[in-house]
């Protein structure tokens, strides 16, 4: 409520790609990619240690690598 209230006073708008899907999409690419080699490490008898920290390393480039072409390139 306090969001739209600024916005109808302020005559701005939000950009919803930007500020909402953009990151909702980066994050599930990141999420489901890094799932996926935690998994495959744990099957290929790595530590849990070692496969969750190579699948926190991997969903971070993903999601700033994701946000960084959903944006156009552009730096805000």
């Amino acid at each position: 409520a306090y969001l739209f209230f600024v916005g109808k006073h302020t005559g701005t708008r939000p950009d919803w790609f930007s500020w909402f899907f953009a990151p909702a999409l980066a994050s599930a690419l990141a999420g489901a990619t890094s799932n996926l080699l935690i998994e495959y490490l744990k099957g290929a008898g790595c530590a849990v240690f070692t496969a969750d920290g190579a699948g926190m390393i991997l969903a971070l480039i993903q999601y700033m690598t994701a946000i960084y072409v959903l944006s156009g390139g552009k730096k805000e």
